[in-house]
């Protein structure tokens, strides 16, 4: 399901194989069942990576994600240009 939103192979390949690729394209399916747009899916899904690279650059993985984890993600965010919250 994750190509229904994205087409370029090498962006499908780093998706599917790095720390949250075995979650993907459930995460894809979901989103779609459940209406978002393409362009949110995508952003929620190039967001759903960078968290299992987050969490993997950290020691851990997506399964030792904890209540402190979204607060420390947040932090690691940039700030410049948006507001956030």
């Amino acid at each position: 399901m994750l190509d229904t939103y994205l087409v370029a192979p090498k962006t499908l390949e780093r998706l599917r194989s790095g720390p949250s690729g075995a979650f993907i394209d459930d995460f894809a399916d979901a989103l779609e069942r459940d209406g978002y747009s393409a362009a949110s899916a995508v952003r929620y899904l190039r967001a759903a990576d960078h968290l299992g690279r987050f969490m993997l650059a950290h020691g851990g993985t997506l399964a030792d994600a904890d209540p402190q984890t979204p607060e420390i993600f947040y932090r690691h965010l940039p700030t410049s240009g948006s507001k956030r919250r």
